[in-house]
């Protein structure tokens, strides 16, 4: 399955208890994150399911294939 899902949270603090609660727990790839410019935490044992944190919202990106946007900071 295949899709984007998006929500929506007061901080970045509770849009990170989403994402760890529906995809993580996450560390810090700090190869990833300097070559994408920007902070990418993976899933500790799925290389695929990874976070985007994206100064407006987290992309949680699942290994199934479906993203999530959460959207923090509106």
């Amino acid at each position: 399955m295949v899709g984007t899902f998006h929500a929506h949270r007061r901080n970045r603090e509770e849009a990170w208890e989403l994402a760890n609660h529906v995809g993580g727990p996450f560390y810090l790839d700090h190869s990833s994150t300097q070559n994408a410019g920007y902070k990418v935490y993976r899933h500790e044992r799925l290389y695929y399911q990874y976070v985007c944190d994206l100064g407006d919202r987290l992309e949680l990106n699942m290994d199934s294939g479906l993203t999530f946007n959460i959207w923090y900071n509106l």
